[in-house]
């Protein structure tokens, strides 16, 4: 399902002592010590490539002594990077050092994860970031995802050791092979370990010279715009020059510079002066309305339903015992999943696997926790507050926010229900097997009729009993199959969405506004998915994952409640 896309970027920073406590940490004895999640171009998840990351973190707290080194987390390393710095673009020794000094890095451990004969292999590589010097590196064997991650292992095993011979630290397990003597930049530095295959390292080294090139070539095009820059600015001083040649050049050098947001400005008010002076002494104007990606929100009244299933609707499960909840309170509801269009809008990425479904499909592959930070991210767009605040599992939902939020889970079951008590809101389902189920085709994408053409889709032609047959599943355009009476579109089916509570079991009576245990270990998510067989497709069903989980068949729905 997952394959590796090209080239990756991974780094581990030992910090200096004396780290300022701006970043969050007392002043400890010890090198701070930062695992930067992969740079993904090769095909993994997000969820595999922080897996990948997470297995050199444990490997770094397991090799370099708490003592003298500490470990920080992915949150402390965000905050350290200055805002713009790109890893991708980071291809030679001198580029790495300079990523180091951003962070205040005294070593810094660099890798490349590529595809060679359609197997991966990952080199590592060490530096000293004061000295600039290399400290050796290590290239792990050829082999499939799984292999790679034992490897990845012992590389970066390897590598710790690097770290800690220079730093002068004894290591616990026996000592490698001498590494190379560091080498400063300038001179010839000492050759790594011998990897076994020339044609390997070779594309390594095509790869990195594709990215220095780019590098070389955004600072020779910022050189020419400062030069160009210098010579228009000189004419402007030139009063001895008429107006007309002047303007000439500036015209010549906005239109030659007309993507650039740091000189062409200001060039282009030369051209116009009274109007330049006539804009900045205009009173000041209202600002543009907030842009708006919420979508299309659904205003659903209050009212009181039956939660849960009876005991003889096919495919129940004993945590979906029926009770009574009251909703005192009007709320919002997304018509639709959020979309990876309203996704990159916001957040500027996109996490999603089935890329290839199209911006007006569902996002997934986002955890818990991503879904809480867009709800805020989306909020501070709009102009609306922020619903949550904290982190982790100590995360507080602010009840009385009128901003962007996940629906509570009764919450998300009376909207889905659409004021009817039976399994699905057109009726009662009727299960032949797991993977069809006829009422389910009108209203939803399930394990049996979520075929798809696009490149990315997933394997699915071992599931022979589908309603419709396919070789390839995935998600599918929002809001193409039959909404409920609400005008609520895959509220079953497409992908699971997240809510806000904890699992856990019902209440024994009846509830009003309920949000669920005010702890637990997994959250709440409903309404199943392309991958789901018929019996998670029902508006009782309930499933939970870990909050920190990212699957390509979990997404989530808007929530507000009503201003």
């Amino acid at each position: 399902m997952k394959t590796m896309r090209a080239l990756t970027i991974l780094a581990v920073a030992a910090l200096a002592v004396a780290a300022p406590e701006p970043w969050g940490f007392a002043q400890a004895a010890g090198r701070l010590v930062a695992v930067l999640d992969l740079n993904n171009t090769a095909g993994v998840t997000d969820s595999e490539a922080r897996l990948l990351t997470d297995m050199v973190r444990t490997v770094a707290s397991e090799a370099l002594p708490a003592a003298k080194f500490r470990i920080l987390t992915r949150e402390n390393i965000e905050m350290l990077l200055p805002p713009g710095t790109n890893l991708q673009k980071c291809a030679e020794a001198k580029c790495e050092v300079e990523v180091g000094q951003k962070l205040g890095a005294e070593y810094i451990v660099t890798g490349d994860i590529l595809i060679y004969n359609g197997k991966l292999r990952i080199e590592l590589k060490a530096h000293h970031v004061p000295s600039k010097a290399y400290l050796g590196g290590k290239i792990t064997p050829q082999g499939d995802k799984d292999q790679q991650e034992g490897f990845l292992k012992d590389a970066a095993g390897d590598i710790m050791r690097l770290v800690l011979n220079h730093a002068g630290v004894p290591s616990a397990a026996t000592p490698p092979p001498a590494s190379p003597a560091p080498v400063a930049h300038g001179a010839a530095p000492a050759a790594p370990a011998a990897a076994a295959d020339p044609e390997f390292e070779k594309l390594v080294q095509q790869e990195q010279a594709k990215a220095e090139a780019q590098r070389r070539l955004d600072e020779k095009n910022k050189a020419k715009l400062e030069a160009d820059y210098a010579k228009v600015k000189a004419l402007r001083d030139n009063v001895d020059l008429p107006d007309s040649v002047k303007k000439a050049a500036y015209r010549k050098f906005v239109q030659k510079w007309s993507s650039d947001t740091t000189r062409t400005p200001e060039v282009q008010s030369w051209l116009d002066p009274r109007a330049a002076a006539a804009a900045a002494a205009a009173p000041a104007v209202a600002p543009p309305p907030a842009p708006r990606y919420g979508g299309t929100m659904v205003r659903v009244a209050p009212g009181k339903f039956l939660m849960g299933s009876p005991e003889g609707e096919p495919g129940r499960d004993p945590d979906e015992t029926q009770h009574w909840v009251t909703i005192s309170r009007p709320f919002l509801l997304g018509a639709t999943e959020v979309t990876q269009g309203q996704w990159r809008k916001v957040m500027g990425n996109n996490p999603a696997f089935f890329t290839g479904c199209g911006d007006d499909c569902p996002v997934e592959q986002v955890s818990w926790y991503e879904a809480v930070d867009f709800c805020n991210r989306l909020s501070e767009v709009e102009g609306l507050p922020r619903c949550y605040s904290g982190a982790g599992n100590a995360i507080h939902w602010d009840q009385s926010c009128t901003g962007y939020r996940l629906p509570t889970e009764a919450e998300w079951e009376y909207a889905a229900r659409a004021g009817t008590a039976t399994a699905i809101y057109t009726g009662e389902l009727t299960i032949v097997s797991d993977h069809n189920a006829p009422e389910l085709d009108a209203i939803a994408w399930y394990s049996g009729n979520s075929g798809v053409d696009y490149p990315d889709g997933e394997d699915c032609s071992a599931v022979k009993d589908k309603q419709v047959a396919a070789a390839t599943c995935g998600t599918h355009l929002v809001a193409r199959k039959r909404g409920n009476d609400w005008g609520l579109y895959d509220m079953i089916g497409n992908v699971w969405e997240w809510v806000w509570d904890w699992k856990g079991s019902y209440p024994a009576g009846d509830v009003t506004d309920p949000t669920g245990p005010a702890s637990g270990g997994n959250r709440v998510v409903r309404g199943g998915s392309w991958g789901r067989g018929a019996k998670g497709c029902r508006a009782a069903y309930r499933f939970d994952y870990d909050p920190g989980d990212e699957y390509d068949f979990v997404g989530f729905r808007l929530a507000r409640s009503a201003p």
